[in-house]
């Protein structure tokens, strides 16, 4: 949900250089990104979270986001930070902005998955399966970091499949050491029990 948003906009900030005023807890968005998130946002939640100020920076206001989540890196909202990025550089509108993020969440989503498809030389119908459930597509159509790190969950566990049953590449191996790491790193660890 909405913390994710205000996640993907943060690091967005950060590539557009407009960071120097974000700080834990708050992140500067235009006054159409602020209008956005009411719309996104059920009315009572959204009350208690964003206090505006009379400080202005630029028709930038400072929006407040009380909670926090597991996942506190750049990488795991690439997708996301990028056509939302795109989007503001381009001025598009906050609506067409967010629905830019959303987009490049789904193409990766759907990248990774088909390339999990075509490298696990086993239950391939089962990867299809599992990249259709309505749940997964759901998460893939949203600002979350789902829509990252369950591609890459599948395309780490293919590759795994495929060692199992053949010798890896170089380029393999160093792709799994790379998802893997990611994976571990990601939403607090919480994956590197499963990696072992």
């Amino acid at each position: 949900g909405s913390t994710h948003l205000t996640n993907a906009y943060k690091y967005s900030n950060m590539i557009m250089g407009q960071d120097e005023k974000d700080e834990y807890g708050v992140v500067y968005l235009t006054e159409g990104e602020i209008e956005l998130r009411k719309e996104t946002d059920n009315l009572y939640l959204l009350l208690e979270k964003m206090r505006l100020s009379e400080e202005r920076d630029s028709k930038r206001l400072p929006y407040f986001e009380e909670r926090a989540t597991s996942a506190d890196s750049i990488l795991v909202y690439l997708p996301h930070v990028v056509g939302l990025t795109i989007g503001r550089l381009l001025r598009f509108s906050p609506m067409v902005s967010l629905m830019l993020a959303k987009l490049t969440g789904l193409l990766f989503y759907i990248v990774l998955c088909v390339l999990a498809i075509r490298t696990t030389p086993v239950l391939k119908r089962g990867f299809a399966v599992a990249a259709v459930l309505p749940m997964n597509l759901y998460q893939a159509t949203g600002v979350t970091y789902d829509a990252v790190i369950t591609p890459v969950a599948y395309l780490a566990t293919a590759l795994i499949l495929r060692g199992k049953q053949q010798s890896l590449s170089n380029k393999e191996q160093i792709l799994l050491f790379g998802l893997s790491a990611f994976l571990g790193c990601s939403k607090g660890g919480i994956y590197i029990p499963i990696l072992l």
